[in-house]
């Protein structure tokens, strides 16, 4: 038997609709036990998983870095067999549990839990840890042994940081961000982004493209307006400037809320489930990747150009092209488009290389294409492994998932610094400076100072060039 909990508070949270949140009779006295008393007892026991070990970063060969993926790949969806689909809850690690956000995101873990549904995070600290705290608090109290009743993390060995958080029964740690990522985004029920850095905003762009392009019912929130409300009118706006970079239709597939109840609900009336690659599309991309990273292993240094406002910047785009293979480097292209035309405009002959999804646009001339895969996730890490630096003009959800992801895997020491030059001042600009406002507050510290630092934005074409001469020579 169900019955409604109405008009009372569980952490400062109030249940006032009525019909909405249900739990059996004998799950009543410890809902209002937790309301009235706080955090339960057994929130703080340890978890089941192993702690993810701290480990220095060591300089791999692009095909050794392929069967290190290989390996997260086969690795991972074997754990994700194991789990139910979950909710899967993205934010940053930096997040402290003082922080509004954090109550919110226990808030959130507790009313999964209660309606028996699963929620996995990365497995670290701040919100990674907040959402499966409250879901702990919920099972404790009710005694939920089924459906529900286990909670999911997926970590990342890093030089520094990132210990399982104790709060995971269930779990399984990457080498690498790509299949990391990947592990969360599939056997999902749906997505919430909290408030996070660098990393949070990769994973972010990552699921709202992936979501976008399988054309994915599973439903994708933003979590806390005020974080998120001034971002998303900046990129509206910058985007819309620039020819609608990010479209109409795919603003429409995310949605920005704060209240615990409200997001709950819209996890809740959703029936879409994302599902797990079989092994036979496994092996494929395994494939494709050894095929792609053997391509990079035997190219001379190269840098990647990526962005679809390529038309606007031409000019810079090719005196950066023109510099970089003066310095006998390479280009790498993702696709076929104005930047690549801009790219061909100024590199010289039989330098640039496209490395390029299936059912793309006819390759331009010139453009040498030596790789071709049916995988996002190939297609990415190919195109920005073993790199000596990343240009990007203006673009839409893969540009800007491209560079916060080459962004994150500096800040954390899984890639040397290299050069990140991002052109369209009135682009970029805008879009740093709001990550400033928002990560860089005196109550949130998400990103350091010198994270910034981590690129350059310009639209002179000497500075773009110089950029990369003083990075080939040492200087």
């Amino acid at each position: 038997m169900a019955i409604a909990i109405c008009g009372c508070r569980i952490r400062g949270m109030s249940i006032a609709a009525c019909g909405f949140v249900t739990i059996r009779r004998s799950h009543l006295l410890a809902a209002f036990l937790f309301a009235a008393f706080g955090p339960s007892a057994h929130a703080d026991k340890a978890a089941t998983g192993s702690k993810a070990p701290v480990v220095a970063q060591k300089k791999l060969s692009p095909t050794q870095y392929a069967e290190i993926l290989i390996r997260d790949q086969k690795q991972l969806m074997k754990t994700l067999r194991k789990m139910e689909h979950a909710v899967v809850s993205l934010g940053g690690a930096r997040i402290k549990e003082e922080d509004p956000v954090y109550t919110t995101a226990e808030q959130i873990g507790y009313l999964l839990a209660v309606h028996e549904v699963a929620g996995r995070t990365g497995g670290g600290p701040g919100i990674m840890k907040g959402v499966p705290a409250g879901s702990k608090k919920a099972i404790a109290a009710f005694g939920i042994k089924g459906k529900g009743g286990k909670t999911q993390g997926i970590n990342i060995q890093l030089p520094f940081e990132q210990a399982l958080n104790p709060v995971i029964d269930i779990s399984d740690t990457a080498v690498e961000f790509p299949y990391r990522k990947l592990a969360l985004y599939k056997k999902a029920r749906g997505y919430l982004s909290f408030p996070g850095g660098y990393g949070t905003m990769d994973e972010l762009f990552q699921f709202w493209g992936e979501k976008v392009a399988s054309k994915s019912a599973v439903p994708l929130v933003a979590v806390d307006s005020k974080f998120w409300g001034p971002f998303f009118a900046r990129l509206k706006r910058v985007s819309a400037e620039h020819g609608d970079l990010i479209s109409k239709a795919e603003w429409q597939e995310i949605t920005t809320l704060s209240d615990p109840m409200k997001i709950v609900k819209t996890m809740l009336a959703s029936k879409a489930h994302e599902g797990i690659p079989s092994e036979a599309v496994q092996e494929r991309n395994a494939q494709s990747l050894r095929e792609g990273m053997k391509i990079i292993e035997e190219m001379p240094s190269s840098v990647a150009f990526v962005g679809s406002g390529g038309q606007r910047y031409a000019g810079v785009v090719a005196s950066a092209a023109k510099a970089i293979t003066d310095e006998q480097s390479t280009i790498r292209v993702g696709s076929t488009g104005d930047i690549t035309d801009a790219v061909l405009s100024g590199a010289k002959d039989g330098s640039v290389y496209g490395f390029v999804r299936q059912g793309d646009p006819k390759a331009p001339q010139g453009l040498n294409v030596v790789h071709t895969t049916q995988d996002s996730t190939v297609h990415d890490v190919v195109l920005t492994s073993s790199l000596d630096g990343l240009v990007a003009t203006p673009g839409g959800l893969h540009t800007l998932r491209t560079v916060f992801s080459v962004l994150t895997q500096i800040q954390t020491g899984k890639i040397p610094r290299v050069p990140v030059v991002l052109i369209g001042t009135h682009f970029w600009k805008p879009i740093f400076a709001m990550v400033e406002k928002i990560m860089l507050t005196e109550t949130r510290q998400l990103i350091k100072p010198s994270d910034l630092g981590l690129f350059t934005i310009t639209d002179d074409k000497s500075v773009a060039a110089e950029v990369f001469r003083n990075f080939k020579r040492g200087t």
